[in-house]
């Protein structure tokens, strides 16, 4: 056994006191007296394991259990266990079988370690990387490979080749410095949204997706999905897990966090991920369909669709329609201070402060037809109209596959109908009905609807623009005339009759606003107070 290669720091060297050993054989001496099998006979033991045996153990495990016997003597009995059959110390000697279990798992067991989490951190790094090279573009001579050249270091590391440091700047540092050179601006925004990736909150988000996603396929590589399937379907308890597993994913939905899950997939879908649409001013009020279902959670004492949870849905549908359609404003918005998209009114030589943010003013939901549990159905949301403050959405519960579009504006998504005109019996298909009223804010202050809805190409150019109280009020009995213009040319005018045709059903409903003047403190009295509210 070699000598230890390290010596007492000089500062402690005076601190130390000689003790005596109570055991004065040599190392060798007492290794080999270890390897030998010692029946249990009193109750002074120091137990110790190695998987194959005492002789195989490293020079510095083996100088422990030597000062084990030196420091405790030879009243206590020192015992290495191990798994070699053959071995005088194996551990089934001393233990008997009916002690372990059978298994306590199966496959091929990996540990965590930390080569893993370095080639997470590695994995965000060759994004970060390749975001970079959307950048060679910019017309300044920044070439990738360069770069490359003289800041990354390349070498082997666990048997694949990983980008592991970074010389004079992070990856990180030169993402930004780039960005500095090329700022956003309105017209990137709006005619080049997908310029650069990392140009914006999107890219960082994307960044980090990626490196997610990487981190999760390269632990997925490292287990043995197989044998923990087979495991978790047929080991004890098995019932069980397959019982909790389909009840959970029959009722998901219902989950604590499933709602926030579903309302920030449907802002981080169209926020970040697809690209902005490039929908003209006639599919300004086509609808967005969202499916879903009645889990058990949502069903009341009477056997249907609670009430209360048809709110739960609007918010997931809305977040759809709303994030989609003013993606590209939103993003000017939230960055008003470059882009200038808002203008201060007190100012209008400055750009508006404050944070972007959509608010909720109001719902109103009439409800139709009942829904039965697991039973699926489709939110049909679309623009119906605005006026200078708020944005009013409709939205109808359908039954599922009882009406499909004409059409689809962009992709494909799924099979549509040839006849014009609504299916027969088309109300009895409809469960409910929703209105909900949306403001735009930047800081204090309240953007027009139709600034948003402009800003993301959704409006077509109008005399005196659509912001001016005269292009604000008017209702459906001021319908203004197409003239010659031929049915299938979307002008202002078709634009703003459909909009005073749904300012006629928002008006109602913004008058129920007032009616917070109805409460009167129980001026004449309270009928009482009642627990679990």
């Amino acid at each position: 056994m070699k000598p230890s290669q390290f010596t007492i720091p000089p500062e402690f060297q005076a601190e130390l006191r000689h003790v005596e050993p109570l055991d004065a054989r040599t190392d060798e001496e007492i290794i080999s007296s270890l390897d030998v099998f010692t029946p249990v006979e009193s109750e002074k033991n120091i137990w110790a394991y190695w998987h194959s045996g005492i002789k195989s153990m490293p020079g510095w495990c083996k100088r422990n259990v030597v000062n084990w016997s030196r420091l405790c003597g030879p009243s206590w009995t020192i015992r290495v266990l191990d798994n070699i059959p053959d071995s005088p110390n194996h551990a089934l000697k001393y233990i008997p079988r009916t002690c372990f279990r059978k298994h306590l798992s199966k496959g091929l067991w990996r540990a965590r370690t930390p080569a893993n989490i370095a080639r997470t951190f590695y994995a965000a790094l060759v994004a970060c990387w390749g975001r970079l090279c959307r950048l060679e573009d910019a017309g300044d001579g920044f070439s990738c490979a360069d770069y490359a050249k003289d800041n990354i270091l390349w070498f082997d590391c666990l048997n694949e080749d990983w980008p592991v440091g970074f010389r004079e700047q992070s990856a990180f540092d030169a993402l930004a410095t780039r960005l500095d050179a090329d700022p956003e601006s309105e017209d990137l925004l709006q005619n080049r949204p997908n310029h650069t990736i990392a140009a914006s909150t999107a890219g960082w988000f994307r960044l980090a997706l990626l490196g997610l996603l990487l981190a999760v396929a390269y632990t997925l590589s490292k287990l043995d999905v197989a044998a923990s399937i087979t495991a978790f379907c047929t080991g004890p308890g098995s019932y069980s897990r397959i019982f909790a597993t389909v009840l959970l994913v029959l009722n998901w939905k219902s989950l604590p966090f499933a709602w926030s899950v579903r309302i920030w997939h449907a802002m981080i879908l169209h926020l970040f991920i697809r690209k902005f649409h490039s929908h003209t001013p006639d599919k300004l009020f086509h609808p967005v369909i969202c499916e879903s279902h009645v889990s058990i959670g949502e069903v009341d004492y009477r056997l249907h669709k609670s009430n209360s949870t048809y709110l739960a849905d609007l918010d997931i549908t809305r977040s759809h329609l709303v994030s989609h359609l003013v993606a590209k404003s939103g993003h000017l918005a939230a960055r008003n201070a470059k882009t200038r998209f808002v203008m201060d009114p007190s100012n209008p030589a400055k750009p508006a402060r404050g944070s972007f943010n959509i608010g909720i003013g109001g719902v109103h939901c009439s409800f139709k037809r009942e829904i039965k549990p697991y039973q699926k159905y489709e939110m049909w949301s679309r623009i119906l109209t605005w006026d200078r403050k708020w944005l009013y959405i409709v939205t109808h519960f359908v039954e599922k596959g009882a009406v499909r579009p004409r059409s689809w504006d962009a992709e494909n998504y799924g099979r549509t109908r040839s006849t014009p005109g609504k299916p027969a019996d088309w109300e009895k298909k409809i469960f409910a009905t929703a209105v909900t009223t949306y403001v735009f804010k930047l800081g204090r202050l309240t953007i027009h609807p139709a600034v948003m809805l402009g800003g993301s190409g959704l409006l077509p150019e109008r005399p005196g623009g659509w912001t001016s109280d005269a292009a604000t009020n008017g209702g459906a009995s001021e319908l203004l005339g197409d003239g010659d213009t031929k049915r299938s040319e979307w002008t202002w005018e078709r634009t703003e009759n459909e909009r005073r045709r749904g300012l006629e059903y928002a008006r109602h409903f913004a008058a129920m606003d007032d009616l917070y003047g109805f409460f009167d403190g129980g001026e004449d009295g309270a009928m009482g107070r009642f627990p679990l509210g």
